[in-house]
């Protein structure tokens, strides 16, 4: 999988490389493009609607939906919802490991080895949904309240999520056969997002990745619309204003050099963008982005 879109992020801290998101769609325009990690992900919906992809599947999700995203998983989050907010809790398969082999390291080693993953979702009809739920919430709440000892309790509510998983035999394996029909259905994909992702900074051109792609541009429009549910210069957009958003976040940079980083060469034209997208201008976000909770 390129380098180009995995997500650097540290996690929590050294000593406890766990996180938690809250996520929220104020602007009704919550994008976040494709992307992967090293660690599993839970995502849960608290409140209105969100589009999730995972590689090549396409969710459409309900308050209350569970989904797990595996490691080293493309995957990508879309809202147009104001309601929308959902938590993430991101965190690394080999921090639930223990020191000395058990019968549970027996259990948790499929998952290290990657003979067995998450599933997607687990279904609400599911009679381990309500078990499995009643975990996640208490997960959200620890992390929420970070009360004395919340870490020892949050490995404690994982490592059951798990052992339901397990004793449900919901963990799935991936055949070889689904994994290369993956990998050949993929290459033009990665290729797109690779590319978009080494040239955002400067100007696309729809024309120039067709023909990278051995595609006319017509059909290339329909190609990407079909995989991205968006079109091309959308999504190019949506990514750029994402981008920025995460300098206006973690950055001191003045927003006209923001601009320029991501590929607005007309200062003006990048304001106008972003607050089409976002709702508001990036100085107001660049102060709302620190509130953000559900």
């Amino acid at each position: 999988m390129k380098e180009q879109y995995k997500e650097q992020r540290t996690r929590g801290s050294i000593l406890f490389p766990f996180e938690q998101y809250n996520m929220i769609n104020p602007a009704g325009n919550l994008f976040v493009p494709y992307h992967w990690h090293n660690e599993i992900e839970l995502i849960y919906l608290h409140s209105g609607t969100l589009t999730l992809w995972i590689e090549e599947n396409e969710y459409h999700l309900k308050p209350g939906d569970l989904y797990f995203i595996n490691m080293e998983t493309l995957h990508q989050f879309a809202s147009n919802d104001r309601s929308t907010c959902y938590f993430a809790y991101v965190f690394p398969l080999e921090s639930l490991t223990f020191s000395s082999s058990d019968y549970c390291e027996t259990l948790l080693q499929p998952l290290l080895n990657h003979s067995l993953r998450f599933p997607d979702y687990l279904s609400k009809k599911h009679p381990l949904y309500q078990t499995v739920q009643k975990e996640i919430m208490e997960l959200i709440r620890l992390n929420e309240e970070k009360e004395y000892g919340y870490e020892l309790i949050t490995k404690a509510c994982i490592l059951k999520v798990i052992g339901y998983l397990v004793h449900g035999n919901l963990l799935v394996s991936p055949t070889h056969q689904l994994h290369q029909t993956f990998l050949q259905r993929n290459d033009s994909k990665k290729l797109i997002l690779s590319y978009i992702n080494n040239h955002y900074e400067t100007a696309i051109h729809l024309e120039d990745l067709a023909k990278l792609l051995h595609m006319s541009p017509k059909y290339f429009s329909q190609y990407f619309k079909k995989n991205f549910s968006m079109t091309f210069m959308d999504y190019v957009t949506r990514f750029r204003i994402e981008k920025a958003s995460i300098l206006l976040r973690d950055t001191s940079y003045p927003v006209m050099e923001i601009g320029f980083l991501v590929g607005y060469e007309n200062f003006s034209y990048f304001i106008r963008t972003f607050k089409r997208i976002l709702g508001m201008t990036p100085a107001k976000y660049r102060i709302a982005s620190s509130k953000k909770e559900c």
